[in-house]
């Protein structure tokens, strides 16, 4: 099953390099393009593998025991790890934000303010996420019902439905909406542990079939400009099945720096956007037209390097409370 780790290791390198990518106006860049295209739905990945661990590990689910395991090693390390960004908000020294109206959340108290920013993860650009796993943690108990091989197929194809629907929500500001546009990657990965026979089947041409549909939906993002966000659950549904299935077949061995990674995934998705924040206030700065590409691989290498680098200090001061205080 080395596969799968392998794959989360990728999964969070490649959502720190689209984080890279935000950091500046990618302008004509079509390398670049192309790559903000392929990564956009990164997020997808790490959804997809979250479930198929729900579904692989739901025999013996307890749901309050898996709320206190959930509550110790992802909402403590939100906690600890989002402070200094929540405090800069709450604390008035920064007045702007990308989509929160600053006049009403200068009207809450401080205590309002942090419990907003914690309900949101408005705080700092990646953590949105966290509140929207806290509804897939809310509802364990019906995705332990759903864990009936007779039940995923259906489920599936009604939550691609319902994702199509409502679109992904603009800036990821909305957890519930969030949920609901993530529920497909979730329920793929009940799908993908059930009927694993198909991932393997599907193996033998995954890089070929992995090439056309990132090729179609190049060609189809050209063509519109920008392919619509309620369309794109499908793209994001195929594209994660095959390059699982990519995974399965030609990386099914131990990688040392992606099973580091994939062991590192959550703490370095608390801590990086940290960085990513730094670099794209220091870009607005300069005029960095045509090198584009080159601040991107910077911001990116330089995000890995400190990320990891925060996390060996943190190691050598907290030692073995790392878990608990910052998830890894």
């Amino acid at each position: 099953m080395q596969y799968l780790n392998n794959f989360r290791g990728g999964a969070i390198l490649a959502i720190l390099f689209i984080h890279s990518i935000s950091t500046i106006s990618i302008g004509d860049s079509l390398f670049l393009s192309v790559l903000s295209k392929t990564l956009s739905g990164a997020t997808f990945l790490f959804v997809m593998i979250s479930g198929y661990f729900f579904a692989r590990f739901s025999d013996g689910f307890k749901y309050f025991s898996y709320l206190k395991d959930k509550l110790a090693f992802v909402l403590v390390p939100y906690v600890v790890l989002s402070f200094p960004a929540a405090m800069i908000y709450v604390l008035g020294f920064k007045s702007s934000h990308t989509w929160m109206d600053m006049s009403w959340f200068g009207s809450l108290s401080s205590i309002e303010q942090y419990t907003y920013l914690l309900m949101t993860g408005a705080h700092l650009g990646p953590l949105w996420f966290i509140p929207m796993m806290v509804m897939f943690y809310l509802f364990s108990p019906v995705f332990f019902e759903i864990c009936n091989k007779s039940l995923v197929l259906p489920v599936f194809v009604f939550s691609v439905i319902v994702s199509f629907i409502i679109g992904r929500p603009q800036f990821d500001n909305s957890p519930f909406l969030s949920f609901l546009y993530f529920l497909p990657a979730y329920i793929l990965g009940f799908v993908i542990f059930y009927y694993h026979e198909v991932l393997v089947w599907f193996s033998k041409k995954s890089v070929l079939l992995l090439f056309l549909v990132l090729f179609m939906n190049l060609a189809l993002s050209i063509y519109f400009s920008v392919v619509d966000n309620h369309v794109s659950v499908f793209y994001q549904v195929v594209f994660s099945f095959l390059l699982l299935a990519v995974f399965y077949r030609y990386y099914n061995y131990r990688l040392r720096w992606l099973d580091l990674f994939a062991r590192l995934s959550f703490f370095i998705f608390f801590i990086h956007g940290y960085f990513s924040g730094l670099f794209r206030a220091g870009y607005k700065k300069i005029d960095y037209s045509g090198f584009e590409v080159l601040l991107v691989l910077f911001a990116f290498l330089v995000t890995v390097f400190l990320s990891l680098s925060v996390f060996v200090f943190l190691k050598l001061l907290l030692k073995n409370k790392t878990k608990t205080f910052i998830g890894a």
